[in-house]
């Protein structure tokens, strides 16, 4: 049984669903319980996790340039503008690069993040694989900088199609969709090739404001499909 873990997002590859949250880490396992098929490119072995220092996140509120001499902040809350502003801005760190991406993602992930995915993948010559996975905060930043190693997104673009604020604009609840297109490292008999992936999400986000009005993501569940091309 093979792995192989892809950088949605914001968020996912990162990486819909925060970007996130989501497209960078879209992952599949192949073959699982049928004989390989013979000749078929197969996907590079994933490092194994690296952990995430959050040491110094103030337990997921960090501080921002918002407060005022006496420490004080001023009340903000979620518009409708702000959170697509803020979902533009996830697409475009994906876009710059691993590190512009993990800096996003250890300020907007909220300390008690979870994020789930349901998987559909396609690989040409083996059966469509389905898998849930699930995510807390260190486990999504790990496995996003590993997806980082193997893979190499090309386009990401994003739309937001419901915004549900509640609690005194404190809180929403997103749906968005994402389509992605990433580059993938693998190995087959004649050496290490790359492979076209094409993923497609569609996400139920829930988006929160921090004590420091830093918008955070608390809640994504993903449903995530994934075609392997050569």
């Amino acid at each position: 049984m093979v792995k192989i873990i892809y950088s949605r997002a914001l968020f996912v590859i990162l990486f819909a669903g925060f970007q996130l949250s989501v497209m960078c880490l879209a992952s599949t396992n192949l073959y699982a319980g049928q004989d390989k098929p013979k000749n078929l490119p197969m996907p590079v072995p994933v490092p194994a996790p690296v952990p995430v220092d959050d040491s110094n996140m103030n337990n997921g509120n960090i501080n921002n340039d918002n407060s005022g001499a006496a420490g004080r902040v001023e009340p903000q809350i979620l518009t409708r503008e702000r959170i697509e502003a803020f979902y533009k801005q996830a697409v475009d760190v994906q876009m710059s690069g691993i590190e512009e991406a993990m800096r996003f993602y250890r300020r907007h992930l909220h300390r008690d993040s979870k994020t789930v995915m349901n998987i559909i993948s396609h690989m040409p010559g083996a059966q469509t694989q389905e898998e849930k996975l699930t995510f807390n905060k260190k486990q999504f930043m790990a496995q996003m900088r590993n997806s980082a190693r193997t893979s190499k997104l090309k386009s990401l673009t994003s739309n937001i199609i419901k915004v549900s604020i509640t609690n005194n604009g404190r809180r929403a609840e997103i749906k968005d969709t994402a389509f992605g297109e990433s580059l993938v490292r693998v190995q087959s008999a004649e050496g290490y090739k790359r492979m076209n992936a094409e993923q497609s999400m569609f996400c139920n986000d829930e988006l929160v404001l921090s004590d420091d009005n830093i918008i955070q993501l608390l809640k994504s569940r993903c449903d995530i499909e994934l075609s392997f091309m050569p």
